[in-house]
């Protein structure tokens, strides 16, 4: 794994590299330039002892004299050494010195006319000329002059252990600097750094006080004001885009498991049950995915907002024992209720109440294959102004281990997570209970046994309203489904289904007719105000989104209507955001159904508006 370094650290290290490098550079420099400068001195001096041996050799009158003369000239010079050749042969040679052989080619390439050498650890600089003595028609004389510089060379190994002591010592106090500066200098970073982290999803209205910041970051304050404009603006889009997404993903959804109910009505074949059966299994799927990646991103963006109304607790938990009760038979399970004690009205939302008991059964019965599965129901606490509730599902399915449990109520986490895991699902239902649950001022969580079965508990608070209670329901009471109390007790009623969908229309009035209602349908908002001003119906289910006229002109225009103050009006919407339930109830809408509809939850509330109206056949 790559190592990961403060920025601290990381302009310390620069600083100090850096200098170290311009110090080392100029060291350097200064060495090179004061070796150059040796060099030039040692050349000049050569010259002139070349122009003073070229003087000797002109005043020399035979061999013997020009040994004499030079042996006088060099006893008075010092590390001066000279060789004078004719021919090859030597004329004179300083005793105890030895030229390098090839001196002439190695000045020859320099480019100062010098060469060194090493002999015996003693360091040398020579040159050669040729001298032509006046009025001689001999072949010019080859003078080997070299002079010993261990003096220059010592100086320079002195200037070089001075410079690398200096360049170490300079650099480390560099580093030191550059540490402070750096730890100074970046202090108004690191404060940037702790506002912006108090910034969240929730806190995007939060801006940088640019005036406290020094003028070098002002800019980027500025830009990160900028920027979390525009992620404001972004996430507020997302919000828009996601009540868009759930609308046109669920409305499709809508038809297709409306179609595969009104096909279950005609006579099939086993394999075409089956086939059905796999249609719905996929749709149903797929419709969990867009719900719980719907609810999840809200929750995530804290805008997971609670309705409060008042329902009926009763209805509550028939309908969404209702919901699973086919499931449960077809896998051979038992489904029982156990709600003594429960109050009947209360005041919250219903819905959410719903579906995290309806993420309970659900997952029970997914992971039960065989026995049984109970929703029970107490109340932990009451006060002047609300009750606390509890409810536990048990199930004796397969169980969990406490290590699972931990960690179950996590969002995409399974029991089984493996990349070969048997039972599917995103792994968001059980987080978006408990979420569901923390918002209702209670709590969720499980108690297991593996191999045994699990117990799933919630706990809510809900208000009291002002309403009468009604009695809870039954076991015997989830037996009689809300289609067979509807064809019994309403039989022949009118209703009127409002949608610009056709195939909408053809699902809602083939499963109204299929509970005993007389539906009638409208393909727009002003066709559906024209029936209404015309036919005395005892409901109407009022799609939201219509070109034209709207579900909620659609609406206002009915209430207008003579003797049609108190008609009940449902509406059907694919937006399930909680902001478009909550605009229907407040324009006027009796309540809401989302789509893709639910043939139970349709019924429940069919029948709750029925009864509450006074319908009669």
């Amino acid at each position: 794994m790559k190592a990961r370094y403060s920025l601290t650290t990381r302009l310390t290290v620069f600083f100090t590299l850096a200098s170290g490098l311009v110090l080392i550079g100029l060291g350097t420099l200064v060495a090179i330039s004061i070796d150059r400068h040796f060099v030039e001195l040692d050349r000049d001096a050569l010259r002139d002892k070349v122009h003073l041996t070229r003087e000797v050799i002109g005043k020399s009158k035979s061999p013997q004299d020009l040994k004499t003369r030079l042996d006088d000239v060099l006893h008075s010079h010092e590390g001066l050494f000279v060789t004078v050749l004719r021919n090859g042969q030597s004329l004179y040679s300083t005793e105890d010195f030895e030229f390098p052989a090839d001196l002439s080619v190695r000045t020859q390439h320099s480019r100062l006319g010098v060469a060194s050498w090493r002999i015996k650890e003693r360091e040398y600089r020579g040159m050669t000329e040729a001298v032509t003595l006046p009025g001689s028609a001999e072949p010019p004389l080859q003078v080997w002059v070299a002079v010993d510089i261990a003096h220059h060379k010592h100086f320079m190994y002195e200037l070089i252990w001075v410079l690398v002591s200096y360049v170490a010592l300079a650099t480390l106090v560099a580093g030191i600097l550059g540490w402070w500066a750096a730890k100074n200098g970046l202090a108004p970073l690191r404060a940037m750094r702790s506002r912006a982290m108090a910034i969240t999803a929730q806190r995007l209205d939060e801006r940088m006080p640019t005036q406290e910041f020094p003028v070098e970051m002002a800019d980027l304050a500025t830009t990160l004001n900028e920027m979390l404009r525009r992620l404001k603006e972004e996430f507020d889009r997302l919000s828009e885009f996601s009540s868009d997404l759930a609308h046109e993903l669920r409305t499709p959804m809508n038809g297709i498991l409306g179609m595969v109910h009104l096909l279950r009505r005609g006579t099939l074949s086993p394999k075409q049950e089956d086939q059905l059966d796999k249609i719905e299994l996929s749709g149903r799927h797929l419709l969990g995915i867009i719900n719980d990646i719907l609810d999840f991103s809200k929750i995530e963006a804290g805008k997971l907002e609670l309705e409060h109304a008042d329902f009926t607790l009763a209805e509550l938990i028939r309908g969404t024992v209702g919901m699973v009760a086919d499931s449960a038979t077809s896998k051979g399970l038992e489904l029982s209720l156990r709600v003594p004690g429960l109050p009947g009205q209360l005041r919250g939302d219903r819905r959410r109440l719903s579906q995290a008991l309806l993420n309970y059964l659900g997952n029970a019965i997914k992971f039960t294959p065989k026995g049984s599965i109970t929703l029970t129901g107490s109340v932990l606490d009451e006060t002047e102004h609300d009750y606390l509730l509890r409810f536990d599902v048990i199930d004796t399915g397969i169980g969990i281990t406490p290590e699972q449990a931990a960690t179950l109520f996590e969002p995409f986490t399974q029991a089984d997570n493996s990349p070969t895991r048997k039972f599917g699902g995103t792994g968001l239902g059980l987080a978006i209970t408990r979420s569901i649950a923390r918002q209702m001022g209670g709590d969720a969580g499980v108690v297991s046994t593996p191999g045994e079965g699990s117990c799933f508990w919630l706990t809510v608070r809900l208000d009291k309203p002002l309403g009468t209670d009604e009695k809870p329901p039954e076991a015997a009471d989830v037996a009689e489904s809300a289609r067979q109390r509807l064809r019994r007790d309403y039989a022949g009623t009118r209703v009127l289904v409002v949608d610009d969908d056709p195939i909408n229309l053809e699902i809602m009035q083939a499963m109204l007719n299929d509970a005993g209602l007389r539906t009638e349908m409208a393909s727009s908002g002003g066709e559906g105000v024209r029936k209404v001003q015309t036919v005395d119906y005892a409901l109407v289910l009022m799609d939201l989104q219509m070109p034209g006229m709207g579900g909620i002109d659609a609406l206002k225009a009915i209430r207008q209507l003579e003797g049609r103050g108190r008609l009940p009006v449902i509406a059907m919407s694919a937006s399930v955001l909680a902001a478009e339930r909550r605009a229907c109830l407040d324009a006027g809408m009796n309540d809401f159904i989302g789509k893709p509809v639910e043939v139970d939850e349709a019924y429940d509330a069919v029948l709750y508006w029925l009864s509450t109206a006074g319908a009669a056949s």
